[in-house]
């Protein structure tokens, strides 16, 4: 893991006026709390901000105001769309103290049971671990490969990097395959036949000779 850069500068008050004001500039507000220290509003550019998610940089050095503190990525919110990043929480760390954090899982390999025309499953797409901060994985490796129709594997069964703690129950289900599930065929109307006979209808009534049919 890289301690990156995120330069951040104080941000103005003004409440939300003045955070929608930031957006349109291309600044995404954001909050710089813990360890004993002031809370901070600050404002950091969005495509800095993108551009460290993409890396999956989580340690970072904050510089702002000729003060540096190093941070983790703590909670990341977007707007209605899940698209734009509207606001972010730094919290404050030291990097000799241990940090609890979410880590992604990917998957390594095509599953056997999948190529045997098994469905994949993935029940869990992070996993919570708690380790220093330089020792952060970008992401934890699941190879899948092995994986027969009916199996999974669950946490216990994970490798993980020297020095990282899985905070994740041990039984908890990540991935598996299992038979794919049978769709009800649509119902069908019965075709007639040409030439057969047309299926009586209850309440009609054949005239008899001589009567008028009713139109």
């Amino acid at each position: 893991m890289i301690q990156e850069v995120l330069e951040a500068r104080q941000r103005e008050p003004g409440g939300s006026r003045r955070a929608r004001a930031d957006r349109r500039a291309g600044l995404v507000p954001a909050v710089l709390y813990g360890r004993g220290a002031e809370v901070r509003s600050l404002s950091v550019e969005r495509t800095r901000l993108e551009s460290l998610l993409r890396r999956h940089g989580q340690v970072l050095k904050v510089v702002a105001g000729g003060a540096e503190d190093s941070a983790i990525l703590k909670d990341i919110q977007y707007d209605a769309l899940g698209e734009t990043i509207v606001h972010v929480d730094l919290q404050r760390i030291s990097l000799d103290e241990k940090v609890k954090v979410s880590v992604r899982l990917e998957l390594v390999g095509t599953a056997r049971g999948v190529v045997a025309g098994g469905v994949m499953e993935q029940n869990l797409h992070e996993l919570e671990v708690e380790c220093l901060p330089m020792a952060i994985p970008d992401s934890i490796q699941v190879n899948i490969k092995a994986l027969e129709v009916g199996q999974w594997l669950e946490v216990k069964d994970l490798v993980l990097p020297e020095g990282v703690v899985c905070l994740d129950a041990a039984d908890t289900p990540v991935v598996g395959v299992e038979e794919p599930r049978e769709e009800e065929a649509p119902a069908v109307e019965a075709a007639v036949e040409p030439g057969a006979e047309e299926p009586e209808v209850i309440g009609r009534k054949e005239p008899k000779e001589g009567e008028e049919t009713e139109e």
